[in-house]
């Protein structure tokens, strides 16, 4: 039996910790024999919000700023770890542009600072060292301030504001952490195992990452804030700068505090919110700004060079309609940006200045710092002692104007040379007359200038970062190829310049270069792999592409980085959207909203895929929240349009449409939808327009020109659909729906062999095509050839059994043939198919009238008027029936119906005059006539009929002898042979009025020319003619 173990239970615990400490011991050494970096090493895990490692360590006797493999936030600057006994050090701490960028810290202020400082104080070891990180905001820059404060500082100067809304993320993470986290995790940066695992996993997100990229992140995905989120940021703001300034009082140092200037007139806002915009005022509002800011454009263009502007009027209608859009959205950036602008063309400099500063304040995606942080940085400065300096209003001054712009702004906050300098003179006028250096004095300004002129004689080449600095600012106010350009320069001196890869990517995509697109963000990407917006950028133009499994598993890597990154949701929503798969584009882009509800876009593209489910209603409200937050967004009225169409609620469509095209009047879409809810409500004069409006914007578009030529041929332009449809077929020659149509309207236009040549092309492609067949018959009957039209027609009922057009289109063949039993039958039979075919009850009414089968007759039409009450046309057949068989009354009453449905249809009027004069009512008639003949003005039949019951009435009242003779003269020169009956007329108005002689004369030729069956009528009236009596019609005596 073997002995048992007297080894402890502690004992073993004991050897497995050794064991486990060896190996780990062991592996660390072994990654650190293999070259291996400790993540502390490369990074500060935290980002710099834990301050648990600082921004310098020492290196021998000096301080130097910590090496990082990474791009790192901070300047390379190194000071003396023993501070000498006449050193004076100023710490220069706040966001990029205290760093300097784009030039770094010899560009920066704090560099001609410390020059200036050692210049006038030879006696003076100067160390002016500068501490700005690039997208550091107050929550950062006060945790590097406690740690300057172990350095011994004279002075800290603090020119930070500008990045407190650049990274909510961070700040939201800094607020929740736990002290131990940040601990733990600052200890396991120090292993090598961790860092290789932390690797492997991708662990790092785009969270947490900063350096240069976040001004792309701002300019690429800007995420807006409510006022209310302002609100609480500028809170937050005025408490870590409190907390600053209490822990450098405690310490005994000195702080110089600046308010910081912007580029207010050069850099349009990012977003803008309409929080304030009461529904009711929106379309007021809109109508204001698109007018605003057509005006500004125009009277901008029409600037002279000196900009003193030369178009008064386009001045004024722009400040008129912009302070109302104001008035309607205080808080709506743009439009306070644009009266800023119609202020500066009116010369009103301090409105306009006013106005700039309102807009960068609304501004609902801040890059730039607003007035309440400054107002913040002022008011706690003089609270605690700080010397605070002013110089928002030291740039104003040294602005022309006092508008602040690219002058002293090389994009929308980094200063530029002359920016720095300004700064520069003024910190340090600032530390000479408070004496820290010894006797208070004004600084020397000859010799700052000195070194002014010194610098200018070293100035160092422009690196990658300004050209990207200078595209950035291109790319923001909308001037892509030069924005290209500079992108391009940038990468010509860093090719491995990530932002510039991934913004110039960026401009690409929105200029349709899709492919080289892709390459840079590919490029960026095999340099910095985790970087959660490039992916997402890289997914979009994959879209675009149509690589969509590669565009999947892309944005599904962003996500997979940053679970949060709304825009990557958005744009899988699109990747559904144009797979046709909207329930699963609905739920990305409800994740998209729960992200970032503050997105107009993001709402108006799921209003756009739930109009796709049917879920009007839904989309509906989408839009609305859309344009709460957007008024002026053109897409998303466009998207409720759509909306309201599919609810049925089609004059309110028109009215979206019209918005949308008010704010972008070349939206080809909407111009065509609108053009297809017109045509529902039976403006096809106006739909044609739309179609017409939206086929010159997409000329290469075979869809849009067949619209057009469409709705063209509805509202009766025919040459001009004849020319869409031309165009429509160059583009796509095989597209046989457009030529049928095409042969359509060539029917319609009477080109019959035209009509002909283009059904027969289709049939050579498509000899199975029923309809085609059928219109080709009709074409080949209105051309009389009967015998081929009966071919088609068969072969169409063959093709398709129960196709009731070719049914009655035998019909009307069958009655051309006066084979009225068989065309009878054809009738029916279409009729039998469709009940309510008005045309085959029409058809066959007008043959029930030829076989004298009236009461079948008023059959048919009645059941054609139930189909089509407003048909004015069949009130007026339907009357003519009626006033054969004598029914006086109704008769009248259908003719009444036939004018009020159709008010400019001469026929009816006639009719009706014939009706009113066969019931002895002549003066009612004699309106009637004279109304014909004004609609119809080249219709012989027209002036006729006036001019009889002007010369023959029994009515001594309604007779006119002259007006007779004027119409009668004018029947005769508008008929187009010499027509007896129209003779006869005439004759009886020169009786009318006397002139007996050339009554005789014209009505001996009118018998001549009359059948004998006329010719005794005629004798009897010449005959009184003879005896110097004009011919009166006998008093009408109508029953009904």
């Amino acid at each position: 039996m073997p002995k048992r173990s007297n080894v402890s239970l502690r004992k073993k615990l004991v050897f497995s910790a050794l064991a486990t400490v060896a190996f780990f011991v062991l592996a660390e050494a072994g990654l650190w024999l293999a070259g291996v970096t400790t993540l502390i090493e490369r990074e500060d895990p935290s980002q710099g919000f834990s301050g648990l490692l600082s921004v310098f360590e020492r290196d021998g006797d000096v301080y130097r700023t910590r090496p990082a493999n990474t791009p790192r936030p901070f300047n390379d600057q190194s000071f003396a770890v023993e501070k000498p006994a006449a050193g004076f050090r100023v710490f220069t701490l706040g966001g990029s542009s205290a760093y300097g960028y784009p030039g770094g810290a010899e560009a920066a202020f704090s560099s001609l600072l410390g020059e200036a400082l050692a210049k006038k104080h030879p006696d003076r070891v100067i160390e002016s060292i500068n501490v700005g990180g690039v997208s550091y905001g107050m929550h950062r820059v006060s945790i590097v301030a406690r740690q300057m404060l172990q350095y011994e500082p004279d002075v800290l100067v603090i020119y930070a504001g500008h990045n407190e809304f650049i990274e909510p993320a961070f700040y939201a993470a800094l607020k929740s952490r736990v002290a131990g986290r940040a601990w733990l995790e600052h200890a396991l940066a120090h292993s090598r195992i961790y860092t290789l695992a932390r690797s492997a996993l991708g662990a790092m997100s785009a969270k947490e990452q900063n350096s240069l990229e976040a001004i792309q992140v701002r300019l690429q995905s800007p995420r807006t804030y409510t006022i209310a989120d302002k609100e609480r940021i500028v809170a937050d703001y005025r408490s870590r700068l409190k907390e600053l300034l209490v822990a450098a009082e405690a310490a005994g140092v000195r702080v110089v505090l600046a308010t910081v200037p912007c580029n207010l007139r050069d850099w349009p806002p990012a977003a803008s919110l309409a929080e304030d915009l009461a529904a009711a005022d929106r379309g007021r509002w809109t109508e204001a700004l698109v007018a605003g800011r057509q005006a500004v454009l125009a009277a901008s263009q029409a600037a002279a060079p000196d900009g003193k502007a030369a178009n008064g009027t386009a001045i004024d209608t722009a400040v008129n309609q912009l302070e109302v859009a104001v008035h309607l959205a205080p808080d709506h950036a743009e439009s306070n940006f644009l009266l800023g602008k119609a202020y500066e063309l009116a010369e009103r400099w301090t409105e306009a200045d006013v106005a700039y500063r309102r807009a960068c304040d609304a501004d609902a995606a801040p890059n730039r710092r607003l007035t309440a942080i400054n107002t913040a940085t002022a008011e706690l400065g003089e609270l605690h002692g700080a010397t605070v300096l002013d110089l928002d209003a030291q740039f104003a001054a040294e602005s022309k104007h006092g508008l602040v712009g690219d002058n002293l702004i090389d994009d929308f906050v980094h200063p530029g040379r002359r920016g720095h300098q300004i700064i520069a003179w003024h910190v340090w006028d600032a530390i000479e007359r408070a004496g820290w250096l010894g006797e208070m004095a004004a600084a020397d300004r000859a010799l700052f200038d000195e070194l002014i002129a010194d610098r200018k004689t070293r100035v160092k080449p422009r690196n990658a970062e300004w050209f990207f600095t200078q595209a950035v600012a291109l790319q923001h106010r909308g001037s892509y190829d030069q924005a290209i350009a500079k992108y391009r320069q940038a990468l010509e001196i860093d090719a491995g310049h990530v932002a510039t890869l991934a913004n110039l990517g960026s401009v690409l995509t929105t200029q349709g270069q899709y492919a080289e697109a892709v390459k840079l963000f590919e490029q960026a990407l095999a340099i910095e792999a985790d970087l959660d917006w490039v992916h997402n950028s890289l997914g979009l133009a994959l879209i675009e592409l149509e690589r969509y499994e590669q565009a999947e598993q892309t944005l599904a890597r962003a996500l997979q980085l940053n679970p949060d990154l709304a825009e990557a949701h958005a744009n899988l929503g699109l990747l559904a959207a144009r797979r046709q798969q909207f329930e699963v584009a609905a739920d990305h882009y409800q994740e998209a909203v729960k992200r970032n509800p503050d997105s107009a876009g993001v709402q108006s593209s799921l209003a756009s895929v739930l109009n796709s489910l049917q879920r009007h209603d839904e989309a509906l409200d989408a839009c609305d929240r859309a344009l709460r937050l957007q008024p002026d967004s053109a897409t998303a009225h466009h998207n409720r349009g759509n909306a309201l169409q599919g609810l049925g609620r089609l004059e309110e469509a028109v009215a979206a449409y019209a918005a949308a095209l008010q704010l972008s009047p070349n939206l080809a879409v909407s111009l065509t939808n609108r053009g297809r809810v017109l045509t529902a409500l039976g403006r096809p004069a106006e739909a044609a327009d739309d179609f017409v409006a939206a086929a010159q914007l997409r000329p290469e578009d075979p869809e849009s020109h067949h619209a057009a030529a469409t709705a063209l041929q509805a509202s009766g332009r025919i040459d001009e659909a004849i020319s869409h449809f031309r165009r429509a077929l160059q583009l796509n020659p095989k597209d046989t729906a457009v030529r049928n149509n095409f042969g359509n309207c060539l029917l319609m236009a009477g080109k019959l062999s035209d009509a002909v040549q283009q059904y027969r092309r289709v049939l050579r492609g498509n000899p199975a095509a029923a309809g085609t067949h059928n219109n080709l018959g009709f074409a080949l009957l209105r051309s009389g050839e009967l015998d081929e039209a009966a071919e088609h027609l068969k072969r169409a009922v063959k093709l398709q059994p129960n196709y009731a057009e070719a049914y009655y289109n035998l019909g009307l063949l069958e009655m051309e043939r006066r084979a009225f039993p068989r065309a009878l039958e054809q009738l029916s039979r279409a009729i039998s198919l469709r009940s309510d075919y008005v045309e085959a009850l029409v058809a066959r009414a007008d043959l029930y009238r030829r076989q004298v089968r009236s009461e079948a007759a008023l059959k048919d039409l009645d059941a054609a008027i139930r189909v089509a009450p407003q048909a004015a046309v069949l009130y007026l057949k339907r009357g003519e029936v009626k006033a054969y068989l004598d029914r006086h009354e109704t008769a009248l009453a259908d003719f009444d119906a036939a004018v009020e449905r159709g008010a400019n249809l001469p026929l009816a009027f006639v009719r009706r005059g014939q009706q009113l004069e066969s019931m002895g009512r002549y003066a009612q008639a004699a309106k009637d006539y004279q109304r014909a003949a004004e609609l119809a003005p080249h219709r012989p039949e027209a002036h006729n009929n006036l001019a009889w019951l002007l010369a023959t009435a029994p009515q001594e009242a309604v007779r006119d002898g002259e007006r007779a003779i004027k119409h009668a003269e004018q029947a005769l020169q508008l008929a187009a042979r010499r027509n007896f009956g129209y003779m006869d007329t005439l004759a009886a108005a020169y009786a009318e009025a006397g002139r007996y002689e050339d009554a005789q004369r014209v009505q001996s030729e009118a018998i001549e020319l009359a059948p004998e069956s006329n010719r005794e009528a005629l004798a009897a009236r010449l005959e009184l003619y003879r005896a110097q009596q004009p011919y009166r019609q006998e008093p009408a005596q109508a029953d009904d």
